[in-house]
C-alpha cells in the first residue's frame, strides 16, 4: 500500500511540474513582437573553448590545439 501511495504521489508531482504556464502567455501579437525585438538586440558572447582548444578565426569555431 505504501508503494502504491508513493508511486501515485510521484506521478502526480511529475504531472503538476510538467504542466506549462499557459496563463502567463501574451494575448496579443504586438506584445510578442515587442518581446522578439528585445531579444534580437542581445549580444551573444562566446565563452572559453575549453581545455586543449582555441578559437579559429578562419573556421569560426573551436578547434583542437
Amino acid at each position: 500500500m505504501k508503494m502504491i501511495l508513493c508511486a501515485t504521489l510521484l506521478a502526480v508531482g511529475f504531472a503538476v511540474a510538467g504542466t506549462p504556464n499557459a496563463h502567463a502567455a501574451a494575448l496579443n501579437g504586438a506584445t510578442i513582437g515587442q518581446a522578439a525585438e528585445r531579444l534580437d538586440s542581445t549580444l551573444v558572447v562566446r565563452e572559453d573553448c575549453g581545455r586543449h582548444r582555441h578559437w579559429s578565426e578562419r573556421r569560426h569555431r573551436c578547434v583542437h590545439d
